[in-house]
């Protein structure tokens, strides 16, 4: 994670589901929820990968687990 993902090269090349969630869960992971325009970020890249709202919703679910477990 040493450079930013660029967003646009990214959607170029996730063309089936897998890297859309890994993105999409790449982007919720890289943020820091205590700053106030970062947990509104993972909303540009769900809409960019074109994510179904349910399937973004079980991704934030999965996220939220695993963080509580770290």
């Amino acid at each position: 994670m040493r450079a930013l993902l660029d967003l646009d090269r990214g959607v170029t090349f996730a063309t089936c589901p897998v890297p859309t969630a890994e993105i999409y869960t790449a982007s919720c992971l890289a943020i820091d929820p205590n700053l106030p325009a970062e947990p509104a970020y993972p909303m540009m890249p769900a809409a960019r990968l074109e994510l179904d709202s349910g399937l973004v919703t079980e991704l934030e679910k999965a996220i939220a687990a695993a963080q509580a477990q770290a």
